[in-house]
């Protein structure tokens, strides 16, 4: 019980560092995006306080003009100088931590300087009064659909709100103060829903990013799993090969060799094939990317010049071919030992001069037809051979079908059929 409370403890302690984790990032990026528009932003709300100088300057004192511009152009000055020292920073994380409360305090005295406009105006008419609140009102709600975070959001509305709402109950009628602080209100409100989805929109993109890199990095690590499975299952295929054929091969003729039983032409006949099986399972790991065409030829090169020492023509009848996309070293392999032996029969059996290699493609399938001018035999008396129970063993581990038509004195064809897809 012990041991599943910890346990519990700590998937909960990485869901919390998780969640804590995305909030910190999504903070990141709204700040960025406030950085991204700081230069606009700052030169239009400089165009707009020149305008307001421009639009009520009859309707305060001219001292209290040159202060409330004085002080709205050096806040965003400064407001600047913050923005770009962010900016400039390698790490906006870093920079927050040493930046964030300035910005904070200047985007916090730029809605105290809105928000005293209607304390500078005098005489106090009603009618500006409302003209200046809607003004306020306007200028609040373009600043709520900004970039920027909630804490950013709220220093800038609150001074704006509490001021000019004060302002409209002590030097103007209490319904406005009410109606403006109402208004204030909803505008505040629909900000905070706005950054709140903006945020969740970060949040959510943050994690499926990371989502996708985790799952990138599994996929990363069972491409690993899988590839060193492969190699164990190729390196055991391997040793299995070289045990049960090679092995077993160089043994029994070891034994034979040291009980003088076997003559020296059949040993070098024995060596002649352990040395042929070594390079068909070399054959087999060479990179086909499963070409059957490439696989055959590796046969040819190797049993050509057996063929041509034994008297026998090779006829090269090959076409091109679809990839296999099965054709892997193991079943490569099976492919390069059947035809061999097809052909091993033809120099020990058939007493033939030629013999064909040839492939055709037939819809859904290809073909491999080796075929002489041999001697033949008869399908209905004859016994077949380990060899030929090999080979029809081999082809239906490969999924495909060998045929055999031969005829006494007639010569013999052999036909593999392979499938394309498997």
């Amino acid at each position: 019980m012990k041991r599943a409370s910890w346990g519990c403890c700590v998937i909960e302690s990485n869901a919390v560092g998780l969640e804590e984790s995305l909030r910190e990032r999504t903070r990141i990026d709204a700040v960025a995006l406030f950085l991204a528009h700081w230069r606009m932003s700052l030169l239009s709300v400089s165009l707009v306080t020149m305008a307001v100088l421009y639009v009520w300057g009859d309707y305060w004192p001219r001292h209290l003009q040159l202060i409330w511009c004085m002080t709205a152009l050096s806040n965003y000055l400064a407001q600047s100088f913050v923005s770009w020292r962010m900016e400039s920073e390698e790490s906006l994380n870093k920079a927050m931590y040493r930046y964030m409360p300035w910005l904070l305090f200047s985007i916090t005295v730029s809605g105290v300087v809105w928000g005293s406009l209607p304390w500078l105006l005098s005489p106090p008419i009603t009618t500006v009064f409302a003209y200046v609140s809607l003004f306020n009102l306007m200028l609040v709600f373009c600043v709520v659909n900004s970039p920027c975070t909630r804490m950013m959001l709220i220093c800038a509305v609150l001074p704006v709100m509490l001021l000019n709402t004060s302002a409209l109950a002590f030097r103007s009628e209490l319904i406005y103060a009410g109606y403006f602080l109402i208004l204030m209100s909803l505008v505040l409100l629909y900000g905070l829903r706005v950054q709140a989805a903006i945020h969740t929109t970060m949040t959510e993109r943050h994690l499926a990013r990371d989502l996708n890199q985790e799952l990138t990095r599994q996929q990363k690590q069972l491409v690993a799993v899988e590839r060193e499975n492969a190699l164990l299952l190729e390196r055991q295929r391997l040793m299995y090969d070289m045990h049960d054929g090679l092995g077993s091969t160089l043994l029994a003729t070891l034994c034979a060799i040291e009980r003088d039983d076997l003559p020296q032409s059949a040993v070098i006949n024995a060596l002649r094939g352990c040395v042929d099986d070594l390079r068909l399972v070399i054959d087999s790991l060479e990179p086909m990317e499963h070409d059957l065409v490439t696989l055959l030829a590796t046969i040819r090169y190797r049993m050509g010049p057996r063929l041509a020492d034994a008297g026998l023509t090779l006829d090269w009848d090959i076409h091109d071919l679809p990839e296999l996309p099965w054709l892997e070293p193991p079943d490569a392999l099976h492919v390069l030992r059947l035809v061999q032996e097809a052909l091993a029969n033809v120099l020990k059996h058939a007493h033939a001069d030629r013999v064909r290699l040839a492939t055709r493609h037939w819809q859904d399938h290809v073909e491999i037809r080796i075929e002489d001018n041999g001697c033949g035999f008869d399908l209905d008396t004859v016994t077949l051979g380990r060899g030929l129970r090999n080979q029809d063993r081999r082809a239906k581990h490969l999924g495909g079908e060998l045929k055999i038509e031969t005829a006494q004195g007639g010569g013999t064809c052999l036909k593999l059929f392979l499938p394309v897809l498997r």
